[in-house]
């Protein structure tokens, strides 16, 4: 739907502005006569001013509703000057036999507006497509304006000269559609076949004595917000790395007995490492932290589109916080599958796991036992494809480097979003989902049942905001600025993250250990698909002899 708009240009000369004449000399390739020109003139002049009583996003609804044919026939005039007025001023309650109802006003309140928040937030893959193209200004360039700029939209079409009463201001029930903030195009198509190792970038491995032991978690409910305020202070007082060959020289000291020195830690700058990958490594070559430092040089267009796009997806959440300040609190977006509460099948009869249920039980969910989808998947279908559809290049461009650089980490979590129900494809590929962490700074915790690793792709807008990562147990402090990376352990290193102050977003992916019961036996259930199998096929054998 990409649009052309070229309006009549005002004038001071009567004679040039009677009738349509002066089109036909403005278009003279048209090969149309005058009065077709004035038709398809007057036609648009009327779904202009409607446009500008409310929102470009009404021209769709027009158009589904096969009303365009309509509104455009000559005794409709009344009607579209009484529809735009309504459009613009729902809420007012003056009726009168030319009137539209203020049922109407009622309808377009509850109902039309809000889907036209809702196409809105639709349009993430086609944005494109809904822009308007205006004549070039006096730069000579042509101005292009998306649906979703409202305001700005608005103002423009409001300039042109549609020979009727200046509309008045929007009626505040539009706020809802001016604060659904466009999601911005992407580039995807420009990105998704480029898109190879030759954007992994040179790999940096320092190597310390530190040896990784299964220590319980030092953390629990009860001291979780006295543990993390020390930790915090002792992680803030910590040593700054000033570079690479810095850093490998303190956590040769820092790591010499095997642990970290003290109750310290030391801080990596994640600029040190500028369009490299910095792994350290530990005894036998654990690993430790991988940290990624070109994912923006790679997807450039992340810088502009992070905060326009999460702001649309998730309107409610994302507003500049202080962690330290009382009643802080935050959201966490889960768009995984799960496997970790599904119900085993071990020894259960050999028959079709839908066909199975405890004696004495009436009522059974069978979806329980094979990997679900979280809660807010199911509940927000529009929203998790828009989610998946901006990560798609992120994750593309991880997988690239964890694959390279991490091959046998890369194998052991590959099998499980390679397992998905129905071959699903993870958005988080190779990991089975993500988590959308929204303005969080987290207490000490680990994560015991993420599979080896968690993947953290960092966002603040703006400087200073804070919410650095920390791990406890190998003291060290990641001062990540926007899209860095940052791959480490997290089911076995107690980590928490600084207190922020502003606005701060990380993609967080992984994938649940107990998806390795659904890949070896489906949970125990293979036997009983099995036995169902080969009974069908018995059947079908013998209806054929």
């Amino acid at each position: 739907m990409q649009t052309a708009l070229y309006r009549r240009q005002k004038t001071s000369s009567k004679q040039e502005r009677t009738g349509y004449a002066h089109l036909a000399l403005e278009v003279p390739s048209a090969s149309v006569n005058a009065d077709k020109l004035s038709q398809w003139y007057s036609a648009g002049t009327r779904l202009i001013y409607l446009a500008a009583a409310s929102s470009m996003y009404i021209l769709p609804l027009i158009a589904s509703c096969e009303l365009r044919a309509t509104l455009c026939k000559q005794d409709f005039v009344d009607t579209v000057e009484q529809l735009g007025y309504l459009l613009c001023c729902p809420h007012n309650e003056l009726t009168t036999e030319n009137m539209l109802s203020r049922d109407c006003g009622e309808i377009l309140r509850t109902l039309i507006i809000p889907q036209m928040t809702w196409v809105k937030r639709m349009t993430l893959e086609s944005s494109r497509t809904f822009v308007v193209t205006f004549p070039p200004n006096s730069d000579g360039v042509p101005e292009e304006i998306p649906f979703g700029d409202i305001v700005r939209m608005r103002e423009k079409l409001r300039s042109f000269d549609c020979n009727y009463f200046r509309l008045p201001a929007p009626d505040d029930a539009w706020r809802q559609l001016e604060g659904s903030l466009l999601v911005p195009a992407l580039p995807l198509s420009h990105f998704k076949w480029d898109l190879d190792e030759s954007c992994v970038a040179e790999e940096i491995v320092i190597r310390t004595a530190f040896k990784m032991e299964n220590t319980p978690c030092p953390v629990n409910r009860d001291n979780s917000e006295a543990w993390t305020a020390l930790e915090r202070q002792r992680a803030g007082a910590g040593y700054v790395a000033a570079s690479l060959e810095d850093l490998a020289e303190k956590l040769s000291v820092f790591h010499a007995s095997g642990q970290k020195q003290g109750e310290s830690y030391i801080c990596i700058p994640t600029e040190i490492a500028e369009g490299k990958v910095l792994t350290i490594r530990g005894q036998d070559d654990k690993l430790l932290l991988m940290v990624i430092t070109n994912l923006a040089e790679t997807l450039p267009h992340l810088r502009t589109t992070a905060l326009p796009v999460f702001s649309a997806l998730y309107p409610e959440e994302i507003y500049p916080v202080n962690s330290a300040e009382p009643g802080y609190s935050y959201c966490a977006v889960h768009k995984s599958v799960y496997n970790r509460y599904s119900e085993q099948g071990t020894g259960a009869p050999d028959v079709h796991p839908n066909l199975v249920a405890r004696e004495g039980v009436t009522k059974v969910n069978h979806s329980q036992r094979a990997p679900r989808e979280s809660k807010e998947t199911k509940d927000e279908p529009e929203e998790s494809n828009l989610t998946a559809e901006f990560i798609q290049l992120i994750t593309t461009v991880i997988e690239l480097h964890i694959k390279k650089l991490l091959p046998e980490e890369y194998s052991a979590i590959e099998v499980w979003a390679s397992h998905l129900p129905l071959n699903e494809r993870s958005a988080a590929y190779p990991f089975g989902g993500y988590v959308i962490n929204l303005c969080i700074s987290t207490v000490g915790h680990r994560d015991k049942r993420d599979h080896r690793f968690c993947v953290v792709i960092s966002y603040c807008h703006g400087e200073g905001v804070g919410g650095d990562l920390c791990m406890y147990e190998t003291g060290l402090l990641l001062r990540t600025r926007p899209w860095d990376v940052s791959i480490f352990p997290s089911c076995e290193i107690t980590h928490f993250n600084m207190p922020i102050n502003g606005v701060r977003i990380s993609i967080v992916l992984h994938s649940d250990i107990y998806g390795e019961r659904w890949v070896a036996n489906k949970n125990g259930w293979e036997n009983n698909e099995d036995t169902v199998l080969q009974a069908v096929a018995a059947t079908v054998a013998n209806a054929l002899t």
